[in-house]
């Protein structure tokens, strides 16, 4: 199976940054604006066996997934398992470790099965690690963005 990984780290505390990352209030600001995200359903703050409703646009099309927290531990990791949508298996661990006063380590783990059919044909390994890539690069980027403005 198929895994991502990569890590930042941010000039904040453990539990500012898990709580920024767990509400899903918040995703729209962290992901990519031609993705067009938006949230259909979701709590508040996230908890064990929450979930989340939403829809991005990718290659012309708007994708619809659902993901359920399957594990939440604050404000060490929670984690995430998509229940519906384009991936077979799509589990997305998120892991805080603190590294210091007011330093914490983001680690983000990704496993997945890329779709099968002609959208596997074109979603391949290789442009699902791009785009992640290029989602984290700018989820990282507006992070450092809101500590320097006093916003995390």
């Amino acid at each position: 199976m198929p895994s991502y990984q990569t890590e930042m780290v941010l000039q904040t505390t453990c539990e500012k940054a898990f709580v920024h990352l767990s509400t899903p209030g918040n995703l729209t600001d962290l992901t990519q604006p031609e993705l067009q995200l938006t949230v259909d359903e979701a709590p508040d703050q996230f908890s064990l066996g929450s979930r989340i409703a939403f829809s991005i646009y990718v290659m012309g099309a708007r994708i619809k997934s659902v993901h359920e927290i399957t594990r939440f531990e604050a404000p060490g990791c929670f984690v995430e398992e998509q229940v519906e949508g384009p991936f077979s298996v799509w589990r997305h661990e998120h892991l805080f470790k603190p590294l210091g006063e007011g330093e914490v380590a983001i680690y983000d783990v990704i496993e997945y099965e890329p779709p099968g059919g002609l959208v596997g044909m074109i979603l391949t390994e290789d442009r699902i690690h791009s785009q992640l890539d290029e989602g984290f690069a700018h989820r990282q980027d507006e992070l450092k963005y809101l500590l320097r403005n006093d916003q995390l």
